[in-house]
């Protein structure tokens, strides 16, 4: 699926937070605006992740939704042999680390790591968790319009099955 020639400019070129809602998200619903019960959180620990995942916290607390992070460990999807135990244990201490501690007591949100492609699995994780947003951190950005964005940010507001908030910093 391809964003519109104007929606693709102001994804590519925005040096804002950017709202993006395919238009097979629009076309499963009512035509009303989606309620946000979940979000989903994607970092992969940058600073403009960061600074996004103060966006879903400030979410999260105005509207009352559940939360989950997520960070995926990019591999090669046929290297499966690779002892996973240890990395787990250590990223979910980091992403527990970059939780406010009262975001934490107040929603109690679901840590996730998961291993694999990036756009892949946080697809796979929003269906999972039923989440109405996806909020991803991207570079701020000096590209034109003619230049990619981000694969793995192109990719989930195109295919995400719900709404992706996409925060420059």
């Amino acid at each position: 699926m391809l964003l519109g020639s104007v929606a693709e400019e102001i994804f590519r070129t925005a040096e804002f937070s950017t709202l993006t809602v395919a238009p097979h998200v629009m076309a499963s619903g009512s035509g009303a605006a989606p309620e946000l019960k979940r979000i989903l959180f994607a970092t992969n620990f940058k600073p403009h992740a960061e600074r996004a995942a103060r966006m879903a916290y400030c979410l999260e607390f105005q509207l009352g939704t559940a939360l989950a992070a997520l960070h995926v460990v990019e591999e090669d999807t046929q290297d499966k042999a690779k002892p996973h135990e240890m990395v787990h244990d250590f990223l979910m201490k980091r992403l527990q680390r970059g939780i406010p501690e009262t975001c934490v007591e107040r929603c109690k949100p679901e840590l996730l790591i998961r291993f694999g492609n990036a756009a892949e699995e946080i697809l796979r994780a929003a269906v999972d968790q039923r989440a109405d947003l996806v909020v991803l951190g991207l570079r701020t950005s000096r590209k034109s319009a003619g230049q990619l964005p981000s694969p793995t940010a192109y990719r989930l507001v195109c295919q995400s099955p719900c709404a992706v908030l996409t925060h420059r910093g």
